[in-house]
């Protein structure tokens, strides 16, 4: 099992006029991030792994504290990665249990990459689509068993409020 999370609200990238690697989670993007660490809360001793893109970090951020884990990065997991090459990675079994968070490009490459041998379904077992994209600040649950490859859709939770992101945004910059 591995999970894989779309980075949090960061705002329009059209407003920003910093290298797009270091635009930050708004305060939306903070409340996903809060309500992502309560959803993921009980993975057992995940490895959290980012791409090296700020608010990948920031929405892994939460989780990290809660869990006291520290956040890797993983080049692989930016825009413009390839999917077969990041599939590759994901299948090692190192990666058990791991939270990953990415770009919606990039997970919707892997998607498509993945669409011959992969189940969508959502948290009651019915069978979904992944053609609406995938949320910001949302999970896909990857389940990989003797009945084959099945992606468990997590959708996003808003917790808190703008006080989070003066809290977390301090020690994540």
């Amino acid at each position: 099992m591995l999970t894989l999370v779309r980075h949090a609200h960061a705002g329009d990238k059209s407003h920003w006029t910093k290298a797009d690697i270091t635009r930050p989670l708004s305060d939306r993007g903070w409340q996903q991030a809060a309500g992502l660490a309560q959803s993921l809360s009980a993975v057992p001793e995940p490895r959290l792994i980012s791409s090296p893109y700020l608010r990948c970090r920031q929405t892994l951020l939460p989780l990290s504290t809660l869990l006291g884990r520290p956040i890797e990065q993983c080049d692989l997991l930016a825009p413009g990665a390839h999917p077969g090459t990041l599939a590759g990675l994901l299948s090692d079994p190192a990666l058990d249990g791991a939270v990953l968070c990415t770009h919606g490009e990039t997970l919707s490459d892997l998607m498509m990459f993945w669409r011959d041998r992969l189940t969508l379904e959502d948290r009651a077992g019915a069978t979904v689509s992944a053609r609406g994209g995938t949320e910001k600040g949302a999970a896909w649950i990857i389940v990989t068993d003797d009945a084959g490859m099945h992606a468990h859709y997590l959708r996003p939770l808003l917790i808190g409020d703008h006080v989070l992101s003066e809290s977390w945004g301090q020690a994540s910059g």
